[in-house]
């Protein structure tokens, strides 16, 4: 009882300085927002005007779209019960918009609003809300792949101030790399992220991913020249062939339009080929993993 009693007497003191205080709106002025500048800052104030900021509340429980909290003073409290209503805005610490079910038992809440008309307990119906406990935010990282997590769909991000973020991914996280898509797990240390598009947790540097897009120079999959030795070949309705250029294997795909010439320029068969041979491949490389070119002529030098 003797609690109970210093709790009222708090919350008669904190009102009569607050009621005392000059309104930060303007006489008749509607109240919009919440002030930015001390957001951060355990704040209450009530105007004459029945205008309520209420910087700092914690949310003891939530019912449905109201919110009972408590405003703490050292060990005391003022109970406020904070109601909402069709025109409440609702956002996170950084901006971001977002619906009265993101707030939880146990969050700190920013609340701007007007004392409810002829409530017997401290009620106030708020025109924003602000919860401080949420500090996640829309946002986009570039930077280089220096590691992956426990998982394969998560990956350690180093940005350019050497900020080191954590990339959550998932089945629906788009991870596009020149025309393709990826998974995750082709995502390899030293890749180049030129775009993010996610959830950004400033308390955990956590982005829980989006779109995720991974830098390749476009200039490699242009049609050109490739001269290597031909190192393995079967022929028939599907032949295959690998040929070693500049110490590396590739896999070269041929079609039924693909040109195969001797050293003078002359048609010939793949049955003339034999591993040794130099041959000079036109064609391109194809945007995947693997060490593929799409050959669109192969002439064999050594005819």
């Amino acid at each position: 009882m003797k609690y109970i009693k210093i709790s009222y007497l708090l919350f008669i003191v904190v009102l009569s300085f607050s009621i005392m205080a000059p309104s930060p709106f303007a006489k008749g002025e509607t109240v919009t927002s919440i002030r930015a500048s001390s957001e951060a800052d355990q704040d209450f104030h009530i105007d004459k005007n029945g205008v309520v900021i209420m910087n700092q509340s914690k949310v003891m429980q939530t019912a449905g779209t109201t919110f009972y909290t408590r405003y703490y003073i050292g060990q005391a409290f003022i109970r406020v019960l904070v109601k909402t209503d069709v025109t409440t805005k609702v956002r996170r610490r950084y901006g971001d918009q977002i619906t009265l079910k993101e707030i939880n038992d146990g969050d700190n809440i920013n609340v701007v609003g007007k004392m409810e008309t002829g409530a017997d307990t401290l009620s106030v119906v708020a025109t924003e809300i602000v919860n401080f406990s949420n500090q996640k935010e829309i946002a986009g990282f570039k930077g280089t792949i220096v590691g992956t997590g426990t998982t394969t769909s998560t990956l350690i991000l180093k940005t350019a101030d050497q900020t080191t973020i954590t990339i959550n991914t998932s089945g629906s996280t788009q991870i596009r790399k020149g025309t393709r898509f990826l998974t995750a797990d082709k995502v390899i240390n030293g890749d180049k992220i030129i775009d993010t598009v996610g959830t950004f947790d400033r308390s955990t540097n956590t982005l829980e991913a989006n779109v995720l897009v991974v830098y390749t120079d476009m200039n490699v999959y242009n049609e050109r020249n490739f001269q290597g030795t031909l190192k393995a070949l079967t022929t028939g309705n599907e032949p295959t062939m690998t040929v070693t250029i500049e110490n590396k294997d590739y896999k070269i795909s041929l079609t039924p339009k693909t040109e195969i010439l001797n050293n003078k320029r002359k048609n010939i068969s793949l049955q003339r080929f034999v591993v040794g041979d130099t041959l000079r491949i036109y064609g391109n490389f194809r945007e995947v993993d693997e060490p593929i070119i799409d050959a669109q002529l192969i002439r064999n030098l050594s005819l």
